[in-house]
């Protein structure tokens, strides 16, 4: 049996060994899972922020929580309305990953978004369109707030082209926006933003 003395040191040997670090947490995303018609993607860009990049504070909601400006290329023919989702990959729940914004109907002649739009379920521009309810519970976009030490977060903006409008009412959930676009997705694209808890 090991005496007290040599017990404690082999503890105090273990705790001083550096931690390994852990996997990034990952969700399966709603864009791996819904197919295209076509295999062009729709190009997805920002003025706040380049692909791969940081989300500024203003966009997050430890700022203000302001929608991003957003444009993309145009549909392919057939193209009857827009429908965008954001997902943080790396925030999950319930195995799913975490919904921060859900908004459909935009029309077809319309390829970009400007910054801060309203929160309201029904838009009065662009006219006709409409949101989901994100994590929160509540309609409108919800921007980046990673809880600390969790490390960097990937923010996926995902834009889908639809060969019909959605028979939705506005707060519709993700499950319901994914229902409602199966089998009418004729492109998609996305674009990655990325986001970290501010150190104390």
């Amino acid at each position: 049996m090991l005496n007290t003395r040599l017990m404690t040191t082999l503890l105090l040997g273990l705790s001083s060994l550096p931690a390994l670090a852990a996997e990034p947490i990952k969700a399966e995303l709603s864009f791996e899972a819904i197919h295209a018609k076509q295999a062009t993607a729709l190009k997805l860009e920002s003025t706040a922020f380049k692909d791969g990049g940081l989300i500024p504070l203003q966009n997050s909601s430890y700022g203000a929580s302001l929608s991003p400006a957003l444009s993309w290329s145009a549909g392919p023919t057939g193209t009857k309305s827009y429908a965008l989702l954001l997902e943080d990959e790396n925030g999950v729940r319930d195995g799913k990953s975490i919904v921060h914004w859900v908004l459909y109907n935009i029309p077809a002649n319309v390829t970009a978004l400007p910054d801060n739009l309203p929160k309201d379920g029904q838009l009065s521009a662009p006219a006709g369109a409409r949101q989901g309810i994100t994590i929160s519970g509540a309609t409108g976009y919800l921007g980046p707030k990673p809880r600390p030490a969790t490390g960097t977060h990937h923010y996926h903006f995902q834009i889908y082209a639809l060969d019909q409008s959605l028979d939705l009412a506005a707060g519709a959930t993700r499950e319901q926006w994914t229902q409602a676009i199966a089998d009418h997705v004729l492109a998609k694209g996305k674009l990655v933003g990325i986001y970290e808890a501010p150190k104390e």
